[in-house]
């Protein structure tokens, strides 16, 4: 990580679908995929071929700051 933190709960609260949006390959027309096995440990669903959704952006983000700290 480089100190990058984008607020998704930001980007979910301005409605639109913009992080829908952000998430979108516009080359195969479905999400793109965390290309890394580093979020592996919050299940299959975190590996490195799946596709990247706004529920599991905040789930990571949600378990990156509380579950790794408890």
């Amino acid at each position: 990580m480089h100190g990058i933190n984008i607020k998704e709960n930001y980007l979910l609260g301005l409605g639109n679908g913009i992080l829908d949006k952000l998430l979108l390959d516009r080359t195969t027309g479905e999400n793109i995929i965390w290309a890394t096995d580093d979020h592996a440990v919050f299940g299959d669903s975190y590996t490195f071929f799946k596709h990247i959704t706004p529920e599991s952006v905040n789930f990571a983000e949600y378990c990156l700051g509380y579950c790794v700290q408890s």
